[in-house]
């Protein structure tokens, strides 16, 4: 396959352009929207133009159960936590993002969105995002892929953990929806401490 230019807002990406390095201020902030506006302020002094951020308004996209992640901070060393308490942590209410988004826009930002739901896709879309992500953690659901795909934005695919059947079958969906000419496969390694 002949790899392509694909524009995400103002920055073109592929062969003879520069590198893009996204800031991923995901929902690293917590529900904590001073921190988000604080990180967004110095990202912007910083020179960055485009970001990665994600729509996580609902924990219903994670079982509640007894699952555990293990996670390094950087003030507790490895940290074990109840999966869905983790995510629960990170869910701001679609109304809520409001402020947010509008510092985004008023810093000049260009925003790619990582989206767990169509009502999730749905907020990004009238948020003016130049592109949607699908997380690793979802690249078996066909319904979500397909749909985001049928947007006709530009489209981001973690790969995370997946093996190569997986990541085969949701480019295909993909390209059922959206042909495919403009989907960058992303490989997000797992979170550190992790072996190269």
């Amino acid at each position: 396959m002949r790899r392509k230019e694909i524009k995400l807002g103002q920055v073109t990406i592929g062969p003879g352009n520069p590198p893009l390095v996204l800031a991923d201020i995901d929902m690293f902030f917590n529900q904590d929207i001073d921190l988000a506006k604080r990180t967004i302020e110095s990202l912007v002094r910083d020179g960055v133009t485009t970001i990665k951020a994600a729509i996580v308004h609902t924990a219903d996209f994670v079982l509640d159960d007894d699952s555990e992640e293990v996670y390094f901070d950087p003030e507790r060393g490895m940290v074990k936590e109840r999966f869905r308490d983790l995510i629960e942590r990170k869910v701001v209410p679609i109304d809520q993002y409001k402020p947010i988004v509008d510092l985004y826009k008023s810093s000049g930002l260009e925003t790619i969105y990582s989206v767990y739901d169509r009502e999730g896709a749905d907020y990004a879309v009238s948020a003016d995002a130049v592109a949607l992500k699908i997380p690793s953690s979802h690249i078996t659901h066909e319904y979500l892929i397909k749909y985001v795909a049928s947007l006709g934005l530009p489209m981001f695919l973690d790969t995370g953990k997946s093996d190569l059947s997986e990541i085969v079958r949701a480019v295909d969906w993909v390209r059922e929806k959206h042909g495919g000419d403009r989907l960058i496969i992303q490989h997000s390694p797992l979170a550190p401490p992790k072996p190269l």
